[in-house]
């Protein structure tokens, strides 16, 4: 079976092409993303990531084209395509490999995703309290004996709740 996932970075914006085949024009949008690979102890000077050539088509290269810019952390899943063909000029055979796209998808958070569109990245999003959280402080002042108890984590990173608190939680 030939399936690959990846998830990576864009490298530049998908750049559009057509092509007619039996009578149809037919979309495609090739881009690049970048996959990190995990960091090796014994050789720290190697490169951090594999730059990967992508090809979609159809309604999913009109999607590209329209939401997917430089920067974003997409997911997509496809095929992995091969070629081999030869140079007429010096008659040396050429590989290339690509994934052809069957799906992608958004791998940025909201926050993460208006930062790269915009280009001033997550620092320029400041983040308003909304009612359910100005509703918990003022929770919080109110029963200042609960919420200390409760803010003491055990050493596997959970919160620690008293009994009797939390008879309106959802999850028992």
């Amino acid at each position: 079976m030939n399936s690959i996932n990846l998830i990576g970075r864009l490298t530049r914006d998908p750049k559009i092409r057509h092509e007619m085949y039996e009578g149809t024009d037919i979309v495609y949008a090739d881009y690049t993303i970048a996959v990190e690979r995990r960091p090796r102890s014994n050789k720290p000077d190697a490169p951090t990531a594999d730059f990967i050539p992508c090809e979609a088509s159809g309604k999913s290269a009109e999607f590209a084209e329209k939401y997917l810019k430089q920067g974003m952390k997409i997911g997509i899943k496809g095929q992995l395509r091969t070629r081999l063909s030869t140079d007429k000029a010096t008659n040396q055979s050429r590989f290339y490999m690509w994934v052809r796209v069957e799906d992608q998808e958004f791998a940025d958070g909201k926050k993460e995703a208006t930062g790269n569109l915009t280009g001033g990245g997550t620092d320029n999003i400041q983040q308003q309290p909304n009612n359910e959280q100005q509703n918990l402080q003022s929770s919080d002042q109110q029963n200042n004996s609960v919420s200390d108890a409760a803010s003491i984590n055990d050493t596997q990173g959970f919160m620690n709740i008293p009994d009797g608190y939390g008879s309106d939680l959802l999850f028992k």
